[in-house]
């Protein structure tokens, strides 16, 4: 019996890298403590923990942070040329890169026209996201799901990387069009 060779290609699972790593909001410990928000702040640095661990299996050539308040310290001791930018950073500068967004709230700073979010970011660049990178606004109980991608009333996502299913397996969602901005 003669054996007959399929040609397979086998996917590679692989890291993938990103042009820059984009943190919205994730607050040093100082505002925090100052917002008086009990569990938010115990709540939050949870968040930051797994994110940070998250985003361990990509690679990032940059990464920035949004300028609304000084960011955590855990993001800057991983990240050391870490680099504040603004909405007009992302209107100027930081254009035709794939931006990996990851923070806090959902509908609230990362959806907002008047935030450095994903509106301002998607204007001129390739926008990606994850569950796992973002969280909800703190009065929510509920962890960001696929349910809120496949949802979103203000943007149009895709889980589908042609090519990439490492990016399929760490459920991040490409960012299509958007709608109308919070």
């Amino acid at each position: 019996m003669k054996s007959i060779k399929k040609n397979i290609v086998q996917p590679v699972f692989k890291p993938d890298s990103f042009d820059a790593l984009c943190l919205v909001d994730c607050f040093d410990e100082k505002f925090l403590r100052e917002l008086c928000l009990d569990p938010w702040d115990y709540t939050t640095r949870g968040f930051y923990g797994r994110l940070l661990d998250y985003l361990e299996r990509f690679e990032f050539d940059r990464v920035y942070a949004t300028d609304t308040y000084p960011v955590h310290h855990w993001f800057r001791e991983r990240y050391p040329r870490l680099e504040i930018v603004n909405q007009q950073d992302f209107d100027t500068r930081i254009v035709d890169q794939k931006l990996f967004v990851a923070g806090q709230s959902w509908h609230i700073c990362l959806h907002s026209k008047n935030g450095t979010g994903f509106w301002h970011m998607h204007l001129r660049n390739t926008v990606y996201s994850s569950p796992h990178a973002v969280a909800h606004y703190w009065l929510n109980k509920q962890n960001v799901s696929k349910l809120d991608f496949e949802n979103d009333p203000y943007a149009e996502w895709t889980p589908r990387h042609k090519h990439n299913l490492y990016l399929e397996r760490m459920r991040v969602w490409r960012l299509i069009k958007l709608h109308t901005p919070q």
